[in-house]
Parts: structure tokens; C-alpha cells; sequence
């Protein structure tokens, strides 16, 4: 009789340890991670006179920031087939490059600029071209987000390259003035 209960409460313990190790696994595989990206600032006229959305500290692109210059000679008419005006913001601050992690499919971002140490104004992305490279063969230009008037965008060709960044100004746009800083808010997409 001893055995039976002995034997009892062993199948009574393995169950119990069978149900334990059920109820973890099915509470494992029930979670759900949700990821909200960044959203750009609105398409409406008030909200381009304010600064974007803050960008997430630790984010997969941290800022990049940068002042006018002028072209090099000799100095580019066009850039992608667009009319640009002589100057340029080389987004260099604080590394000059940034490379998208592993298995990223696009880009995203947005351009401010402030003035004297003021709050930032997003620029709507008619008024520049947002110019990418790797090197002299691998270079292209962002493109508009269809719909949104201040969101650009492009598809890196590979995620294992550095991506170095200038913004041009669109011919008849009104440019950043000597002393502004301008900045590159942007996200790699999976």
C-alpha cells in the first residue's frame, strides 16, 4: 500500500511538472513585441513651422547635423537630374557615415534646421535633395514619400555599407542661411 502511494503522489509530481512546463511554453510562445517607429511630422502647414518628432535616444540612426557650404569646384548645376543651387550641407556631425543593420530594406528620414541655437523647423523635402553615397560607383538620391511633404526615402543597396549623407538645395527654395544647422532625423527600415 505504501508503494501505491509513493508511486501516487511521483505521477501526481510529474504531471504537475508536465502541466508547469505546458503552461510555460504556451506563455512563451503568447507574447507579442510591438515596435512604433517614429512618425514624421504632419503633412499640414502649421506643423511644418514646428520641430519633427524628438528621435528615440539609442535609435538605429542617431542625427546627423551640418552648416552650408559651398560646392567644390568644379561646381554641380544638377544632382539626379534636379537643379540644385551652389550651396550644400555635407551631414558630417558628430561621425560622417552611418551603416544600416543587418537586413534593413529601406531608409526614412527628414531634414531641420535651427537657427542660433533655436528650436528646429522641419524643411519640406521640395525644397532640398537628399544626396546618399557609398563611393563614386554606389550614389544615388532619396526620393519623396508619396503623400508626405516632408519624408524622404530610398533602399540601400546593401546593409553591410557606410552611408554618408548631403543635402542640396533645390534651384528657387529658399536655402539655409551661413550658421544654421541642419539635421538628418531618419530611420533604416527592416
Amino acid at each position: 500500500m505504501k508503494e501505491d502511494t509513493t508511486k501516487d503522489q511521483r505521477n501526481r509530481k510529474l504531471r504537475w511538472m508536465a502541466f508547469c512546463g505546458v503552461l510555460l511554453a504556451a506563455g512563451c510562445t503568447c507574447v507579442t513585441v510591438q515596435i512604433n517607429w517614429p512618425s514624421g511630422p504632419s503633412s499640414s502647414p502649421s506643423a511644418q513651422s514646428t520641430a519633427g518628432p524628438a528621435h528615440p535616444a539609442g535609435g538605429n540612426f542617431p542625427p546627423l547635423a551640418g552648416s552650408l557650404s559651398g560646392q567644390p569646384s568644379p561646381v554641380k548645376s544638377t544632382i539626379c537630374n534636379i537643379a540644385i543651387q551652389t550651396t550644400y550641407v555635407d551631414l558630417n556631425q558628430p561621425t560622417p557615415t552611418r551603416t544600416p543593420p543587418t537586413g534593413t530594406t529601406g531608409f526614412r528620414g527628414y531634414l531641420t534646421k535651427s537657427t542660433g541655437g533655436g528650436s528646429p523647423t522641419t524643411l519640406p523635402n521640395s525644397s532640398f535633395v537628399l544626396y546618399w553615397y557609398v563611393n563614386s560607383q554606389i550614389q544615388g538620391c532619396c526620393v519623396n514619400v508619396p503623400g508626405d511633404s516632408t519624408f524622404v526615402q530610398f533602399t540601400p543597396p546593401s546593409s553591410s555599407y557606410p552611408y554618408r549623407f548631403k543635402a542640396y538645395w533645390v534651384q528657387g527654395q529658399p536655402a539655409p542661411a551661413p550658421g544654421d544647422t541642419v539635421t538628418l532625423q531618419a530611420t533604416w527600415l527592416p
